[in-house]
């Protein structure tokens, strides 16, 4: 990695495993309106944690006409998730990178989380004081916030490594010319403390 100057992660996969909170957040919202997640299984079976939550959330009150709003929706997803920090483990090899390499690196978030959700995440967690800034769907897509940083901080694409653990979202970015690294959870060896 010696012409590597940055690094760019995302974070749900790569950094936290948060798929077992954010289905309990799903099913917990549900519940509210005596859905289950089979009833809106065709909606989020393999969507949910690609996509963000507001393209889904809008589909399934759209489909089930229900009485709420996506922002109502969202803000409860939200409040869950915070109130479960703390359950949401880390993915240790990434954290020990992080903490090991972090004066050797400039280390940002690049993530379809919410900025908020994000922040409190890595607040939680300890660890916001690695990254120089964070993206998110807030400031744009994936492939748009690499080009944003490549330009606020004049980096050469060769300097550049994204960190990902979807395909998608490494195909994407292949035209900028950056290195790239399709993370794999399944390959972990521990990923909660």
């Amino acid at each position: 990695m010696n012409e590597i100057k940055t690094v760019i992660f995302d974070v749900d996969g790569v950094i936290i495993n948060s798929k077992e909170i954010k289905l309990s957040s799903v099913i917990l919202i549900l519940k509210q309106f005596n859905l289950t997640y089979e009833d809106v299984k065709e909606i989020l079976d393999g969507r949910m944690f690609l996509l963000n939550r507001i393209i889904w959330l809008k589909e399934i009150i759209n489909k089930y006409k229900l009485d709420t709003t996506v922002e109502n929706l969202s803000k409860l997803f939200t409040k869950h998730i915070e109130d479960n920090l703390d359950k949401v483990p880390t993915i240790n090899e990434t954290i020990s990178f992080i903490e090991k390499e972090h004066k050797n690196y400039t280390f940002f978030i690049n993530t379809a989380m919410p900025h908020k959700d994000i922040e409190n995440i890595l607040e939680n967690k300890k660890l916001k004081q690695y990254f120089k800034e964070i993206y998110s769907f807030d400031t744009g897509n994936k492939k748009e916030n690499i080009l944003s940083i490549m330009k606020k901080y004049n980096f050469e694409p060769k300097a550049v490594l994204f960190v990902d653990d979807e395909e998608k979202n490494i195909s994407d970015t292949k035209e900028l010319e950056i290195k790239t690294l399709l993370f794999d959870i399944t390959k972990s060896k521990n990923y909660y403390n």
